[in-house]
């Protein structure tokens, strides 16, 4: 499988890069919206995108899943924060992206996205 991990936080983008392969996942790491969108051009068959939703002044996680479903609709997206409004979190659930509250336990990631 192949996902994106997009997160403005390094450390927060090393802990899932290294659960996601040790379950056999290809991971790509972004650290702005813009290079989420990018990634995921590169690369079109990416099973999973899993993205934060404050991604600094180039756009949001919800930028990058709305990008996401509107150019595939086989790719899973997720949308995590520490803080995301109820309009946020209805606009994701339209799109058909979950949303994931930070911080988060191993099993409500696996919950989430649903593998």
């Amino acid at each position: 499988m192949k996902t994106i991990v997009a997160d403005d936080e390094d450390m927060i983008c090393h802990v899932l890069t290294a659960m996601f392969e040790r379950s056999g996942h290809k991971v790509i790491t972004a650290t702005t919206a813009e290079q989420a969108i990018a990634a995921f051009d590169r690369e079109p068959d990416t099973d999973l995108v899993l993205t934060d939703f404050q991604m600094g002044p180039t756009g949001t996680g919800l930028d990058v899943c709305r990008h996401v479903r509107a150019t595939s609709t086989g790719t899973r997206s997720c949308l995590m924060s520490g803080k995301l409004s109820p309009d946020v979190i209805k606009e994701a659930s339209a799109l058909g992206v979950s949303t994931l509250a930070k911080p988060f336990t191993p099993r409500e990631l696996h919950e989430a996205i649903g593998f």
